[in-house]
């Protein structure tokens, strides 16, 4: 503001003038990205837990972009961008960390004193998101009537039930991973896991579990041929 022509009179005869140019001073990060509240180096977020990235700069800035992975992350309900301390500041919040969220972040300022046509760059920050355990809120339930004597080509259903909807699980049986086909269909039912057997035979006598990352739930039964 203060750029300009000056004007100086001597004796009320003789003006002399001179103009003054005010150089804005380089944009420069003064507080480099960061996740506030860190508990340790590895920047690691408990899933569904709010948390917030924060930069600082030498003066105001405006319309910083947030980039994920070297893609922009928009601003949004779950993402909001607050400008403090006369937007020399600016807090990045997320409402609650979702596995998505995790990534290499790092902010981009434009600046007519920066000359890169990209903006002024922070270093980078890696998010982990530490997702919510799968756990097992009930033992494997079968549907005969007696597990420890099920005859012959009947069709048998194993359920599971987990604390999560999106939660992952698999199926083994005598510690063999069991994948779908003609004879097991596994189903996915809100909080439900559960494993078919269309048709049974001998061989599907042994014991079966479901398991998800931090958890298990085992079952034995017996197959019985028909006399």
């Amino acid at each position: 503001d203060d750029a300009g022509t000056y004007k100086v009179t001597v004796d009320k005869t003789k003006d002399t003038s001179t103009r003054l140019k005010v150089h804005d001073k380089p944009l420069s990060i003064i507080e480099q990205l960061h996740l506030v509240d860190a508990t340790d180096d590895s920047n690691t977020v408990n899933e569904n837990s709010p948390f917030e990235l924060f930069i600082r700069y030498n003066k105001p800035v405006k319309n910083l972009v947030l980039n994920r992975d070297s893609k922009r992350v928009p601003a949004d309900k779950h993402i909001q961008i607050i400008y403090e301390d006369d937007s020399s500041s600016v807090r990045i919040r997320f409402d609650a960390a979702q596995p998505d969220d995790k990534g290499k972040y790092e902010t981009l300022v434009k600046d007519s004193t920066i000359t890169d046509k990209d903006g002024l760059r922070s270093q980078s920050v890696v998010i982990i998101i530490k997702p919510v355990p799968v756990l097992f809120t009930s033992d494997i339930q079968v549907s005969a009537a007696d597990k420890d004597n099920i005859p012959e080509k009947t069709e048998v259903i194993l359920t599971a039930t987990i604390n999560q909807e999106k939660g992952k699980v698999k199926w083994f049986l005598n510690n063999k991973e069991i994948k779908e086909d003609q004879n097991h269909k596994i189903t996915i039912k809100n909080l439900q896991r559960q494993l078919t057997l269309k048709s049974s035979v001998i061989a599907d006598t042994g014991i079966y579990s479901v398991k998800s990352d931090d958890d298990e739930r085992t079952m034995e039964i017996t197959i019985k041929g028909k006399i």
